[in-house]
């Protein structure tokens, strides 16, 4: 993913991450160990690529990603 810019507030200090995440489901919080993002260091809001969503939709029982809600994706 070749994103320069936060399309949120149009900061370019971005990190790329790798580590746990969490998040709730109606099933209860599910731990993922390690998922690469980008994260803005300004509004903290986090973008995940094609490959990312594929094992959040893994871990969500999703087997179409644009059905993956949990957080923006830009692929």
């Amino acid at each position: 993913m070749n994103l320069t810019k936060c399309p949120i507030c149009n900061s370019t200090e971005l990190k790329t991450v790798t580590g746990e995440l969490s998040f709730e489901t109606a099933k209860g919080e599910v731990k993922i160990p390690e998922v690469t993002r980008i994260r803005c260091q300004v509004c903290h809001e986090e973008f995940f690529d094609h490959e990312a969503n594929v094992i959040l939709d893994h871990y969500r029982g999703q087997s179409n990603h644009s059905k993956n809600k949990a957080k923006k994706s830009l692929a």
